[in-house]
């Protein structure tokens, strides 16, 4: 058990914790919210030991055992992948190692690093990467109780969701910081907020936690409304009778009360506002055709006869690993590179604007936020102050320089302007960064009203699944289409699969009527024997991967015998692709 008690921190003149307490027990999954600057890395600082409180206590029994990931850390080491991880460990029997490199591989392995990365040293991995190993370190640890800050921030999609199956089938507990909703609805099933140096517990998840807030904040409200109309009631008979000798001792009893009055403070939360977006010329039905397109860094083959189709007023999010190829992807599709070989065409009358990350370092941080959009969109005044008001900067801010801007803020400038850019195909590469869960709900409710096609990367779980209208999965340098939002693709994943589940399903309905007609075909009665003995065959072959993922746990790293069942397991999987492939087009 953690119990913090009476907790009191300022930094300068601001109280970032204002006698707070609030006890955290082995097992609870908690989500620590707040906006920026209210305490949330401190506060996980404070309890794992790196930062004094000038007055209250952390009292934890000395036996537990704690896990903390900060946002940020230099990770520098000459050691692979592998054996970094390994140091997290303090082995005594020296018996274990076999089976405790299996699980570090297979953590290593489930937060996107492949067999090849595992050998490389961590002084050749990006920021983002060690991070990852960090991570790893940690989890490999079974700490009792977790303190993670941000750990999803530089994880890719596929990634997010093992993490997120990890810690939802875990029995460590945690407290969390984190702006992905995903999370905080999934896994956490209580809510710390810390508000103006205050920490106040909510149970159930982030939704039930905006539910409960909202009620208390009415509340809150309401009380705030009261006392503002007493204040006025007694400020103003104050005013009237304070230069009468007969009321002066009614006027200064009722002024000692005013200045005892415990006065009620609330922050209003703007809401969600209608967009308002410049009208744009319409797009014809196809708006990108992508043929057979061939591209590669040097040996590094990003896509191989990748063809896809983009419709107009479609939401297409990519889904792929990180370093697989998406930024570039829309780099091509943006003419930014040519494919070596095969087309990229765009259907009649698109207009492209493109939202990419790089584009913050071209910002004058000696601009304010208006002339920044002005400077880049030429739309109308009002068109432009319309806009950013939607995007929380309103009267006196949008003449803010950028220099004084954080991350979010300069996030939402560039979407600014891409939004007031006229065009009908918006190309969005990671807008979610940087910005925290109301920001995202905003930008979300914008591109919702949008009347345009869309082409997307995000990491956002909730934002991908509640934008996207289709999913273009980039694997093995081919792009697949898949319909329907992020959920309704992971579930026509699981389906591919299992080879015994029926992949018509989601069409059964459509189809009914014309199934008997096509039984009596003998071409289809052929095709469905086919497919029996290939759907035969996939779970053979699953069911050996799954055999030879449970001798690994009694292999040793690095043996000859490991190494041979690796090599088949490659082989298998290899085989296992081709028959999916298969498998895909017997039902296309």
């Amino acid at each position: 058990m953690i119990h913090i008690k009476n907790a009191q921190l300022t930094f300068k003149d601001q109280i970032i914790f204002d006698n707070i307490t609030c006890t955290f027990k082995s097992g609870d999954r908690v989500g620590l919210v707040g906006l920026n600057g209210t305490g949330k890395s401190t506060l996980l600082r404070v309890i794992a030991g790196q930062q004094q409180l000038d007055s209250g206590a952390v009292q934890k029994p000395s036996s537990l055992k704690i896990g903390y990931m900060p946002q940020e850390i230099t990770l520098t080491s000459n050691k692979t992948v592998l054996d970094e991880v390994l140091t997290a460990l303090d082995l005594h029997d020296e018996s274990e190692l076999p089976r405790i490199k299996v699980k570090a591989q297979k953590i290593l392995l489930g937060l996107g690093f492949n067999q090849v990365q595992l050998d490389k040293t961590v002084a050749q991995l990006s920021i983002g990467w060690k991070m990852r190993v960090l991570l790893a370190q940690l989890l490999l640890q079974n700490a009792d109780f977790y303190l993670f800050d941000e750990p999803t921030n530089h994880l890719d999609l596929l990634a997010k969701e093992w993490f997120f199956d990890f810690l939802k089938n875990s029995r460590f507990g945690f407290l969390l910081v984190s702006h992905d909703r995903y999370f905080l609805d999934g896994i956490c099933t209580s809510i710390i907020e810390l508000e103006n140096g205050v920490c106040t517990k909510y149970n159930g998840n982030y939704t039930q936690y905006v539910t409960q807030k909202e009620e208390r904040d009415a509340i809150v409200r309401a009380t705030y409304e009261n006392q503002q109309k007493t204040i006025m009631r007694k400020q103003k008979t104050i005013d009237r009778f304070k230069a009468q000798a007969s009321r002066a001792r009614m006027v200064k009893k009722m002024e000692k009360e005013l200045e005892k009055m415990d006065i009620i403070t609330i922050q209003s939360k703007p809401s969600l506002v209608h967009f308002s977006f410049p009208s744009v010329q319409e797009s014809g039905k196809v708006v990108l055709t992508v043929e057979n397109v061939k591209f590669a860094f040097g040996e590094k083959i990003i896509l191989n006869g990748a063809s896809c189709l983009i419709q107009k007023n479609e939401r297409v999010a990519i889904v792929a690993p990180n370093g697989t190829g998406k930024t570039t992807f829309l780099n091509l599709v943006m003419g930014k590179y040519k494919p070596q070989s095969g087309k990229i065409i765009f259907g009649h009358n698109v207009i492209t604007a493109y939202f990419e990350q790089d584009q913050l370092e071209t910002f004058d941080p000696e601009k304010t936020i208006f002339e920044t959009v002005y400077d880049r969109t030429q739309a109308g005044d009002q068109a432009i102050r319309t806009l950013l008001g939607g995007f929380l900067f309103s009267g006196d801010v949008i003449g803010k320089k950028i220099k004084v801007l954080s991350g979010g803020e300069k996030n939402r400038v560039n979407m600014s302007c891409t939004l007031l850019q006229k065009a009908n195909f918006l190309l969005l590469d990671e807008p979610t960064n940087h910005l925290d869960i109301y920001s995202k709900e905003i930008l979300l409710h914008a591109l919702k009203e949008y009347h345009g096609t869309i082409l997307f990367v995000s990491h956002d779980h909730n934002f991908v699944n509640n934008l996207s209208t289709s999913i273009l999965e980039l694997s093995d340098c081919k792009l697949a289409h898949y319909h329907g939002n992020y959920e309704s693709y992971l579930e026509q994943k699981k389906m591919a699969v299992v080879g015994d589940q029926n992949p018509e399903e989601p069409h059964k309905k459509e189809e009914k009527n014309t199934r008997k007609e096509k039984l009596n075909n003998k071409k289809e009665f052929e095709r469905r024997n086919q497919l029996g003995r290939v759907e035969s065959k996939i779970r053979k072959l699953e069911k050996q991967v799954q055999d030879l993922h449970k001798c690994f746990e009694k292999l040793v790293y690095g043996t000859k015998e490991f190494t041979q069942a690796q090599l088949e397991l490659a082989c298998i999987q290899r085989e296992l692709e081709d028959k999916m492939r298969e498998w895909e087009e017997l039902f296309s």
